[in-house]
């Protein structure tokens, strides 16, 4: 018997439904403190156009005693996060000290410690994008009194809009030595007779350097009267108010150290050391009338 199986294939037909949604993403990024990779110390006008200082073969020199001098730090600060996070010059601070006579940080001392608080003296530039912004420190006022030392360092400081904070050191430069003074321009003796002595005449002088000095003395020949002369050496000096002729020591043409001065340097700007030296004359018994002058040259020398 033949069997017949019928199979039936039923077809349906599905629907699906489509729809968009949507995924909120977020994240905080993690904020990247300031760095900056050096500081150099510069001698001129500016970081462009200065010199760079250092321990090996450069130096700064106060050549112009009395007078205050400038240098320039210079350098890159980078953000990661953005260079927005450091363009604002109150965000730097920087400080030049004597590393070997003050610890950091220091307490502003125009002997060896300068600070720059909050952006003073700033310039800040090629900060416009990117992640990192150029500095230049001017440090316009290092007095003629600064530290001869060869430890002076920089360091600059930053603090980002985080809060996050960065700092370099720059390598070590010296400040030369510096040996000066002023000295009073004239001593007037006034009218004096014939085989008598002057009365005391002062001749001040004013440390302007930033070591102890002593003075060396020379004059140009005796004193040339409109008849006569008188010897050099009847002018007598001391460093003692109210000395008698004869004790105090005697002028000279050659070249004569004097070691007792003995001034020391000034360590407060606006307030000058200063020495006095009491001068008497003894006028001859004749041969001498009129007016007489020489010139005496006074020339500061290191403190032995």
């Amino acid at each position: 018997m033949l069997g017949i199986i019928a199979i039936v294939a039923l077809g349906g037909i599905v629907y699906m439904v489509s729809s968009a949604d949507t995924v909120d993403q977020s994240v905080t990024i993690t904020t990247s403190a300031p760095t900056i990779a050096s500081v150099t110390v510069k001698s001129g006008a500016s970081c462009a156009a200065g010199t760079a200082l250092n321990t090996t073969d450069s130096t700064f020199s106060l050549s112009e005693a009395g007078t205050t001098h400038e240098v320039h730090l210079c350098g890159t600060a980078t953000d990661l996060n953005g260079f927005e996070e450091i363009n604002t010059t109150t965000q730097y601070d920087a400080v030049l000290f004597d590393d070997a006579a003050e610890n950091f940080p220091c307490t502003g001392d125009d002997n060896d410690c300068y600070l720059q608080p909050d952006g003073e003296g700033l310039t800040l530039s090629n900060c416009t994008s990117g992640t990192t912004c150029d500095f230049d420190f001017e440090i316009a006022d290092i007095a003629y009194l600064a530290n001869p030392s060869s430890s002076w360092t920089a360091r600059v400081s930053i603090t980002d809009d985080a809060a996050q904070a960065g700092n370099q050191t720059s390598s070590a430069f010296a400040i030369n030595s510096l040996t000066a003074f002023a000295v009073t321009s004239a001593a007037n003796f006034g009218a004096v007779a014939l085989d008598a002595t002057s009365t005391e005449q002062t001749v001040t002088f004013t440390n302007y350097g930033n070591v102890a000095v002593d003075a060396e003395q020379t004059a140009n020949g005796n004193m040339t009267c409109t008849v006569g002369s008188i010897p050099v050496g009847n002018v007598e000096w001391s460093f003692s108010t109210g000395f008698i002729y004869g004790a105090g020591t005697d002028m000279t043409t050659g070249a004569t150290t004097i070691s007792t001065m003995s001034m020391a340097k000034s360590t407060v700007t606006g307030t000058p050391v200063t020495k006095a030296m009491y001068l008497l004359l003894d006028v001859p018994a004749n041969g001498v009338g009129g007016t007489c002058t020489n010139i005496v040259t006074f020339t500061a020398v290191a403190n032995a």
